[in-house]
C-alpha cells in the first residue's frame, strides 16, 4: 500500500496492524497543531484509550490545588517544589535501528516533518534528548553487541 504523502514511523509490535514486527504508522501531511501550553497553576491533560476511540485527546486543564483541598481517594500527583531530588534536564525518547532505517527511506521533506514532530516545542513533543541502545533490541534488524569483553 502506498504512503499517500505520509511518512513511515515505527509502531510498537503489539499495535493493531503489526505483522511479524514490521509495523508502521503513517504521519500524514496535515499541519501539526500548535500545542497549547497550560496557564500558570494548571496542568495540561492528554488522554489516549486502548480501544483508540480517544487518541491524544486534549482534555480541559486541571487546576493545581493545595494537598489539603484534594478529596480523599482522588487520583493525585503531589508536587513539592521545596524538595529537590535531582536536576531536571528535559524529556526525550529512544531511537532504534528500525526507526533509523524507516527514516532513511522517506523524502527529505518527510524527514524534516518527523524531526519537527519530535523536537519542536511549538508543534511537536519538544524533545531535548534522544537515547540510542548499546546492543540489539526488540526493534533491531539482527542481533549484535558493542564492545564485547572476552570471558
Amino acid at each position: 500500500r502506498g504512503l499517500e504523502g505520509g511518512a513511515l514511523v515505527p509502531a510498537h509490535p503489539s499495535a493493531p496492524g503489526c505483522h511479524g514486527g514490521r509495523a508502521m504508522a503513517v504521519l500524514d501531511e496535515a499541519p501539526l497543531e500548535r500545542l497549547v501550553r497550560p496557564f500558570s497553576g494548571f496542568v495540561s491533560v492528554v488522554r489516549s484509550s486502548k480501544d483508540e476511540k480517544e487518541r491524544l485527546a486534549t482534555l480541559p486543564p486541571v487546576p493545581l490545588v493545595p494537598a489539603t483541598e484534594v478529596p480523599q481517594n482522588a487520583d493525585t500527583v503531589l508536587v513539592t517544589p521545596d524538595v529537590r531530588h535531582q536536576r531536571f534536564l528535559g524529556f526525550g525518547g529512544a531511537f532504534t535501528e528500525s526507526s533509523a532505517n524507516l527514516f532513511s527511506r522517506v523524502s527529505p521533506e518527510q524527514q524534516e516533518r518527523i524531526i519537527n514532530a519530535y523536537f519542536l516545542e511549538e508543534t511537536g513533543l519538544g524533545y531535548q534528548f534522544g537515547r540510542l541502545h548499546m546492543n540489539s533490541c526488540d526493534f533491531s534488524e539482527g542481533n549484535w553487541s558493542c564492545c564485547d569483553t572476552p570471558g
